[in-house]
């Protein structure tokens, strides 16, 4: 868990950003359910 930044979790998943990223997936936050991730920008997650 060193690699991430929790940002929020619950019994269902966790969202979280990754501390070491690519330039391009800085502003990205990843988000789990079960064993499903997804990688979103600010924009994709208040669209969702």
């Amino acid at each position: 868990m060193d690699d991430i930044t929790p940002i929020y979790h619950n019994p269902f998943g966790v969202a979280f950003q990754w501390k070491r990223n690519t330039i391009k997936d800085i502003r990205k936050i990843q988000i789990v359910f079960r064993d499903t991730g997804l990688l979103l920008t600010e924009k994709e997650l208040v669209q969702l």
